[in-house]
């Protein structure tokens, strides 16, 4: 069975009646596309491979593509061009402005500590450099060719020229969109990024505590895979690359962990020093429990979250009820520097 075949068994879905009514020129459905089922793809360029696996399964038919490198004519150039996507054409491609974005997008508050906003701050504006792209917003409207059988009859792509940390804060993780279905998972995308987006970086801690995760990945390397995704074996490739397909436990939930200091190289230097770590155990009810994490065999070549992970502290965490881990260093002796 190919990825687009059990996509297509599992998760099909009818063509959204906003999308489907679509005609050129009308009101822009800016509201009714964020409450439609999306996959987000951070770091996207030009690649559209998730729009050929989920669009061509019909388990999907909007996508949110966000790359702050690439200019807009480039990308949308792209669409229809040498490396395009085949089998549709475009019905309607219509810019957004800020404040049509700003009625529909609303940030009630953020998901990133003081710390981490300045540290995601300082890294896109070290990454972007002077010369970056001007931001923008467009909304794409794709249209099945006649000549073409499969796959979704229409798509919907919102393209971004922004920030993709930043984004999904502010469109999932307030709410201002309600399905997130699907995410294309490539580490540091097209070229690269000031921050991970997968396991232990500034993405995963917004799903972690916004509680908004993806039901479905797609990804070419596991160890990338945020908790809680099992890979679906036995498919074959779907579409212009090898990517895995994972899908979300079901009736797992996904135990965060908090590091103070937050920097996780600040905190590993630390412990070498220290060996010790109060670990806090927060359970869902609200109780707090805590004892000292002794790490007297931790060394400079040892994985920090990797260690913390396979503690029987956060291996319990689903079954004892734990919601989120806790380590610092409030009272425990710090050798002078």
């Amino acid at each position: 069975m190919t990825q687009i075949e059990y996509l297509k068994k599992k998760y099909a879905e009818a063509t959204p009646a906003w999308l489907k009514s679509y005609s050129k020129g009308q009101a822009l459905p800016l509201a009714e596309f964020l409450h439609s089922r999306i996959v987000y793809y951070p770091g996207s360029a030009w690649d559209w491979h998730p729009i050929e696996v989920f669009g061509g399964s019909c388990s999907a038919h909007c996508f949110i593509y966000v790359d702050y490198l690439q200019p807009e004519d480039v990308v949308i150039g792209h669409l229809q061009g040498e490396y395009g996507l085949r089998g549709y054409h475009i019905l309607d491609s219509v810019r957004v402005s800020e404040a049509e974005l700003r009625r529909v997008v609303s940030l009630k508050r953020h998901y990133l500590t003081p710390e981490e906003q300045r540290r995601a701050a300082e890294g896109t504006r070290n990454f972007r450099g002077a010369d970056a792209p001007a931001p923008y917003a467009r909304l794409v409207v794709l249209e099945h060719d006649s000549d073409r059988s499969d796959g979704a009859d229409r798509l919907a792509v919102l393209f971004l020229g922004a920030d993709g940390h930043a984004t999904f804060e502010a469109i999932f993780a307030n709410g201002n969109a309600t399905d997130l279905f699907g995410f294309l998972l490539q580490e540091h995308g097209w070229g690269g990024n000031y921050d991970r987006w997968g396991r232990d970086g500034l993405c995963e801690k917004i799903m972690q505590r916004s509680s908004v995760f993806p039901k479905v990945i797609l990804s070419e390397c596991e160890d990338w895979l945020y908790d809680g995704y099992e890979k679906v074996n036995g498919l074959t490739f779907s579409g212009s690359r090898t990517r895995d397909l994972y899908e979300k436990k079901t009736g797992v939930g996904v135990c965060e962990i908090i590091l103070n200091p937050s920097d996780p190289k600040e905190f590993k230097r630390i412990l070498l020093e220290t060996h010790r770590a109060n670990r806090v155990r927060v359970y869902a009810d609200g109780r707090h429990e805590t004892d000292v994490w002794r790490a007297d065999a931790f060394a400079e070549n040892s994985d920090l979250m990797g260690n913390i992970r396979t503690s029987s502290a956060y291996r319990n965490a689903a079954k004892d009820g734990i919601a989120r881990l806790e380590l610092n260093f409030d009272g425990i002796y710090l050798p002078e520097s």
